[in-house]
């Protein structure tokens, strides 16, 4: 995936004015979406990208930008509350690797900061494989969430994918107040 896609599916789920946020990347990889993500945040904004791999390391274009990047080696399901309490979380095709995704989503939900925004990339389709063990879809997603305390839930993208027929989606989710 090209960075302008990545980019154009997540930006109108950013808040971009005032002043600058915190955003935690959870399970980054390569680091495609933090970057993308840096792209659209105010300036002087600081995204955090978790992944169990050190498999991303900022380049020195990265860090001469407006927004800075950290990054962690972590596993992210295991993060505690505090380590949530953020302006915003993205999960760029890492929610299909939580098994209990609704206890999951509920944990991030009730600690991000007041209108705190959660952005869920996956693949739009319920049938998982070795690669893609608990995909998510959109309409599955907008179920669950049903059960957690998310007040909105919208629909931002969609890209074609080279891996599943069902495509990319991605979708804010706005915490209660």
């Amino acid at each position: 995936m090209e960075l302008s896609t990545a980019i154009k599916l997540i930006e109108n789920g950013v808040s971009n004015a005032g002043d600058a946020q915190s955003w935690l990347d959870l399970g980054a990889g390569n680091g495609l979406f933090t970057r993308a993500l840096a792209a659209v945040l105010p300036s002087g904004s600081v995204v955090t990208a978790i992944d169990k791999s050190s498999s991303f390391s900022p380049t020195k274009n990265d860090l001469q930008g407006a927004t800075r990047i950290d990054t962690r080696v972590a596993d992210f399901t295991t993060l505690r509350s505090e380590d949530l309490k953020v302006n915003g979380i993205l999960m760029a095709n890492s929610l299909h690797y939580v098994k209990d995704q609704e206890g999951f989503l509920k944990k991030v939900l009730d600690s991000l900061l007041p209108d705190g925004r959660l952005i869920v990339v996956e693949y739009d389709t319920d049938r998982g494989n070795m690669w893609v063990p608990y995909p998510l879809s959109f309409s599955s997603l907008t179920s669950l969430l049903t059960e957690t305390s998310a007040e909105v839930v919208t629909r931002l993208g969609s890209t074609p994918s080279q891996f599943q027929r069902g495509g990319i989606y991605s979708a804010l989710i706005m915490s209660a107040a």
